[in-house]
């Protein structure tokens, strides 16, 4: 996929084009062009491939996701969701769904699974006091993700 400026990463998104959502971020990656919502979008897109090892890939090659005011927030002091409410809502959203990436790589689990831990971290975050339209947002994507 080649990008250009009129494609758009959150229709494919909810077109469920989640592979080339992923593509035209790596693609925004390597021009130097890469945002919060596009980057958002790309990683539920790797939620929705079930493929948390390329997630976890795009973070790691990604300039703005891993720059220190983001991945902060990663780190084990600082992965504490409570300390993300002082950011932006574009920055509250990409950081959790990295936290979410970053704490289910490893597990061997069915999209069932991934589903139901997905909507445990919308409860913590409702508790947290997280606004309602983040919490709305995500429950919706959620849905679609896991097909609930």
């Amino acid at each position: 996929m080649k990008y250009n400026n009129d494609f758009n990463i959150q229709d494919a998104f909810f077109n469920e084009d989640y592979k080339d959502c992923i593509l035209c971020f790596e693609e925004l990656i390597e021009l130097d062009k890469e945002d919060l919502n596009s980057a958002y979008y790309a990683l539920l897109s790797t939620i929705g491939e079930n493929d948390l090892y390329r997630g976890l890939s795009l973070i790691k090659r990604s300039k703005l996701l891993s720059n220190k005011e983001i991945s902060e927030y990663l780190d084990k002091e600082g992965a504490n969701l409570i300390n993300l409410l002082v950011e932006d809502i574009d920055t509250q959203k990409v950081v959790i769904i990295m936290t979410y990436i970053n704490n289910h790589i490893n597990g061997d689990m069915n999209d069932a699974d991934m589903g139901l831990c997905f909507f445990e971290m919308i409860g913590s975050l409702y508790e947290l006091g997280y606004k309602a339209s983040l919490i709305k947002e995500l429950t919706s994507i959620g849905h679609m993700l896991f097909k609930m």
